[in-house]
């Protein structure tokens, strides 16, 4: 999957779509959950903000342009280029979080990702599509 986003343009004109995420991440059992990947992870904002909740989270995005500027962000987090379609993992985890990932994808987070484990929240955005 090519996805070639420019990173700064992505800042200003979807700045937005994190603040999106703040509701899905309510949904999240922080209690129960150890690991994470946060599938389309973008530039990390949210990646950065479900580390904080203590949790260890890998951040997956098929945007080299975006990984970039999640590492210069994040330097401390880890980040992996993938196809959300194909991928797999070094370690499991224990759930999988997206906030828009599969909004790009037609069929939106199931198409993106139709194994993923049963704790997926599937995204806000493309809710409807799920």
């Amino acid at each position: 999957m090519n996805q070639d986003w420019d990173a700064q343009g992505y800042a200003q004109g979807f700045g937005f779509v994190p603040q999106y995420g703040q509701d899905v991440m309510g949904l999240l059992d922080y209690d129960h959950i150890r690991t994470l990947l946060d599938l389309g992870c973008g530039n990390g904002a949210l990646t950065a903000q479900l580390a904080e909740q203590g949790m260890q989270v890998v951040g997956m995005d098929a945007s080299a342009a975006m990984l970039e500027r999640a590492r210069q962000m994040h330097p401390k987090l880890t980040f992996m280029q993938a196809d959300a379609t194909a991928f797999s993992l070094p370690e499991p985890v224990d759930a999988v979080f997206s906030n828009a990932g599969g909004c790009y994808k037609r069929g939106g987070c199931r198409a993106a990702a139709p194994d993923v484990p049963a704790g997926c929240l599937g995204c806000r955005l493309c809710a409807a599509a799920c």
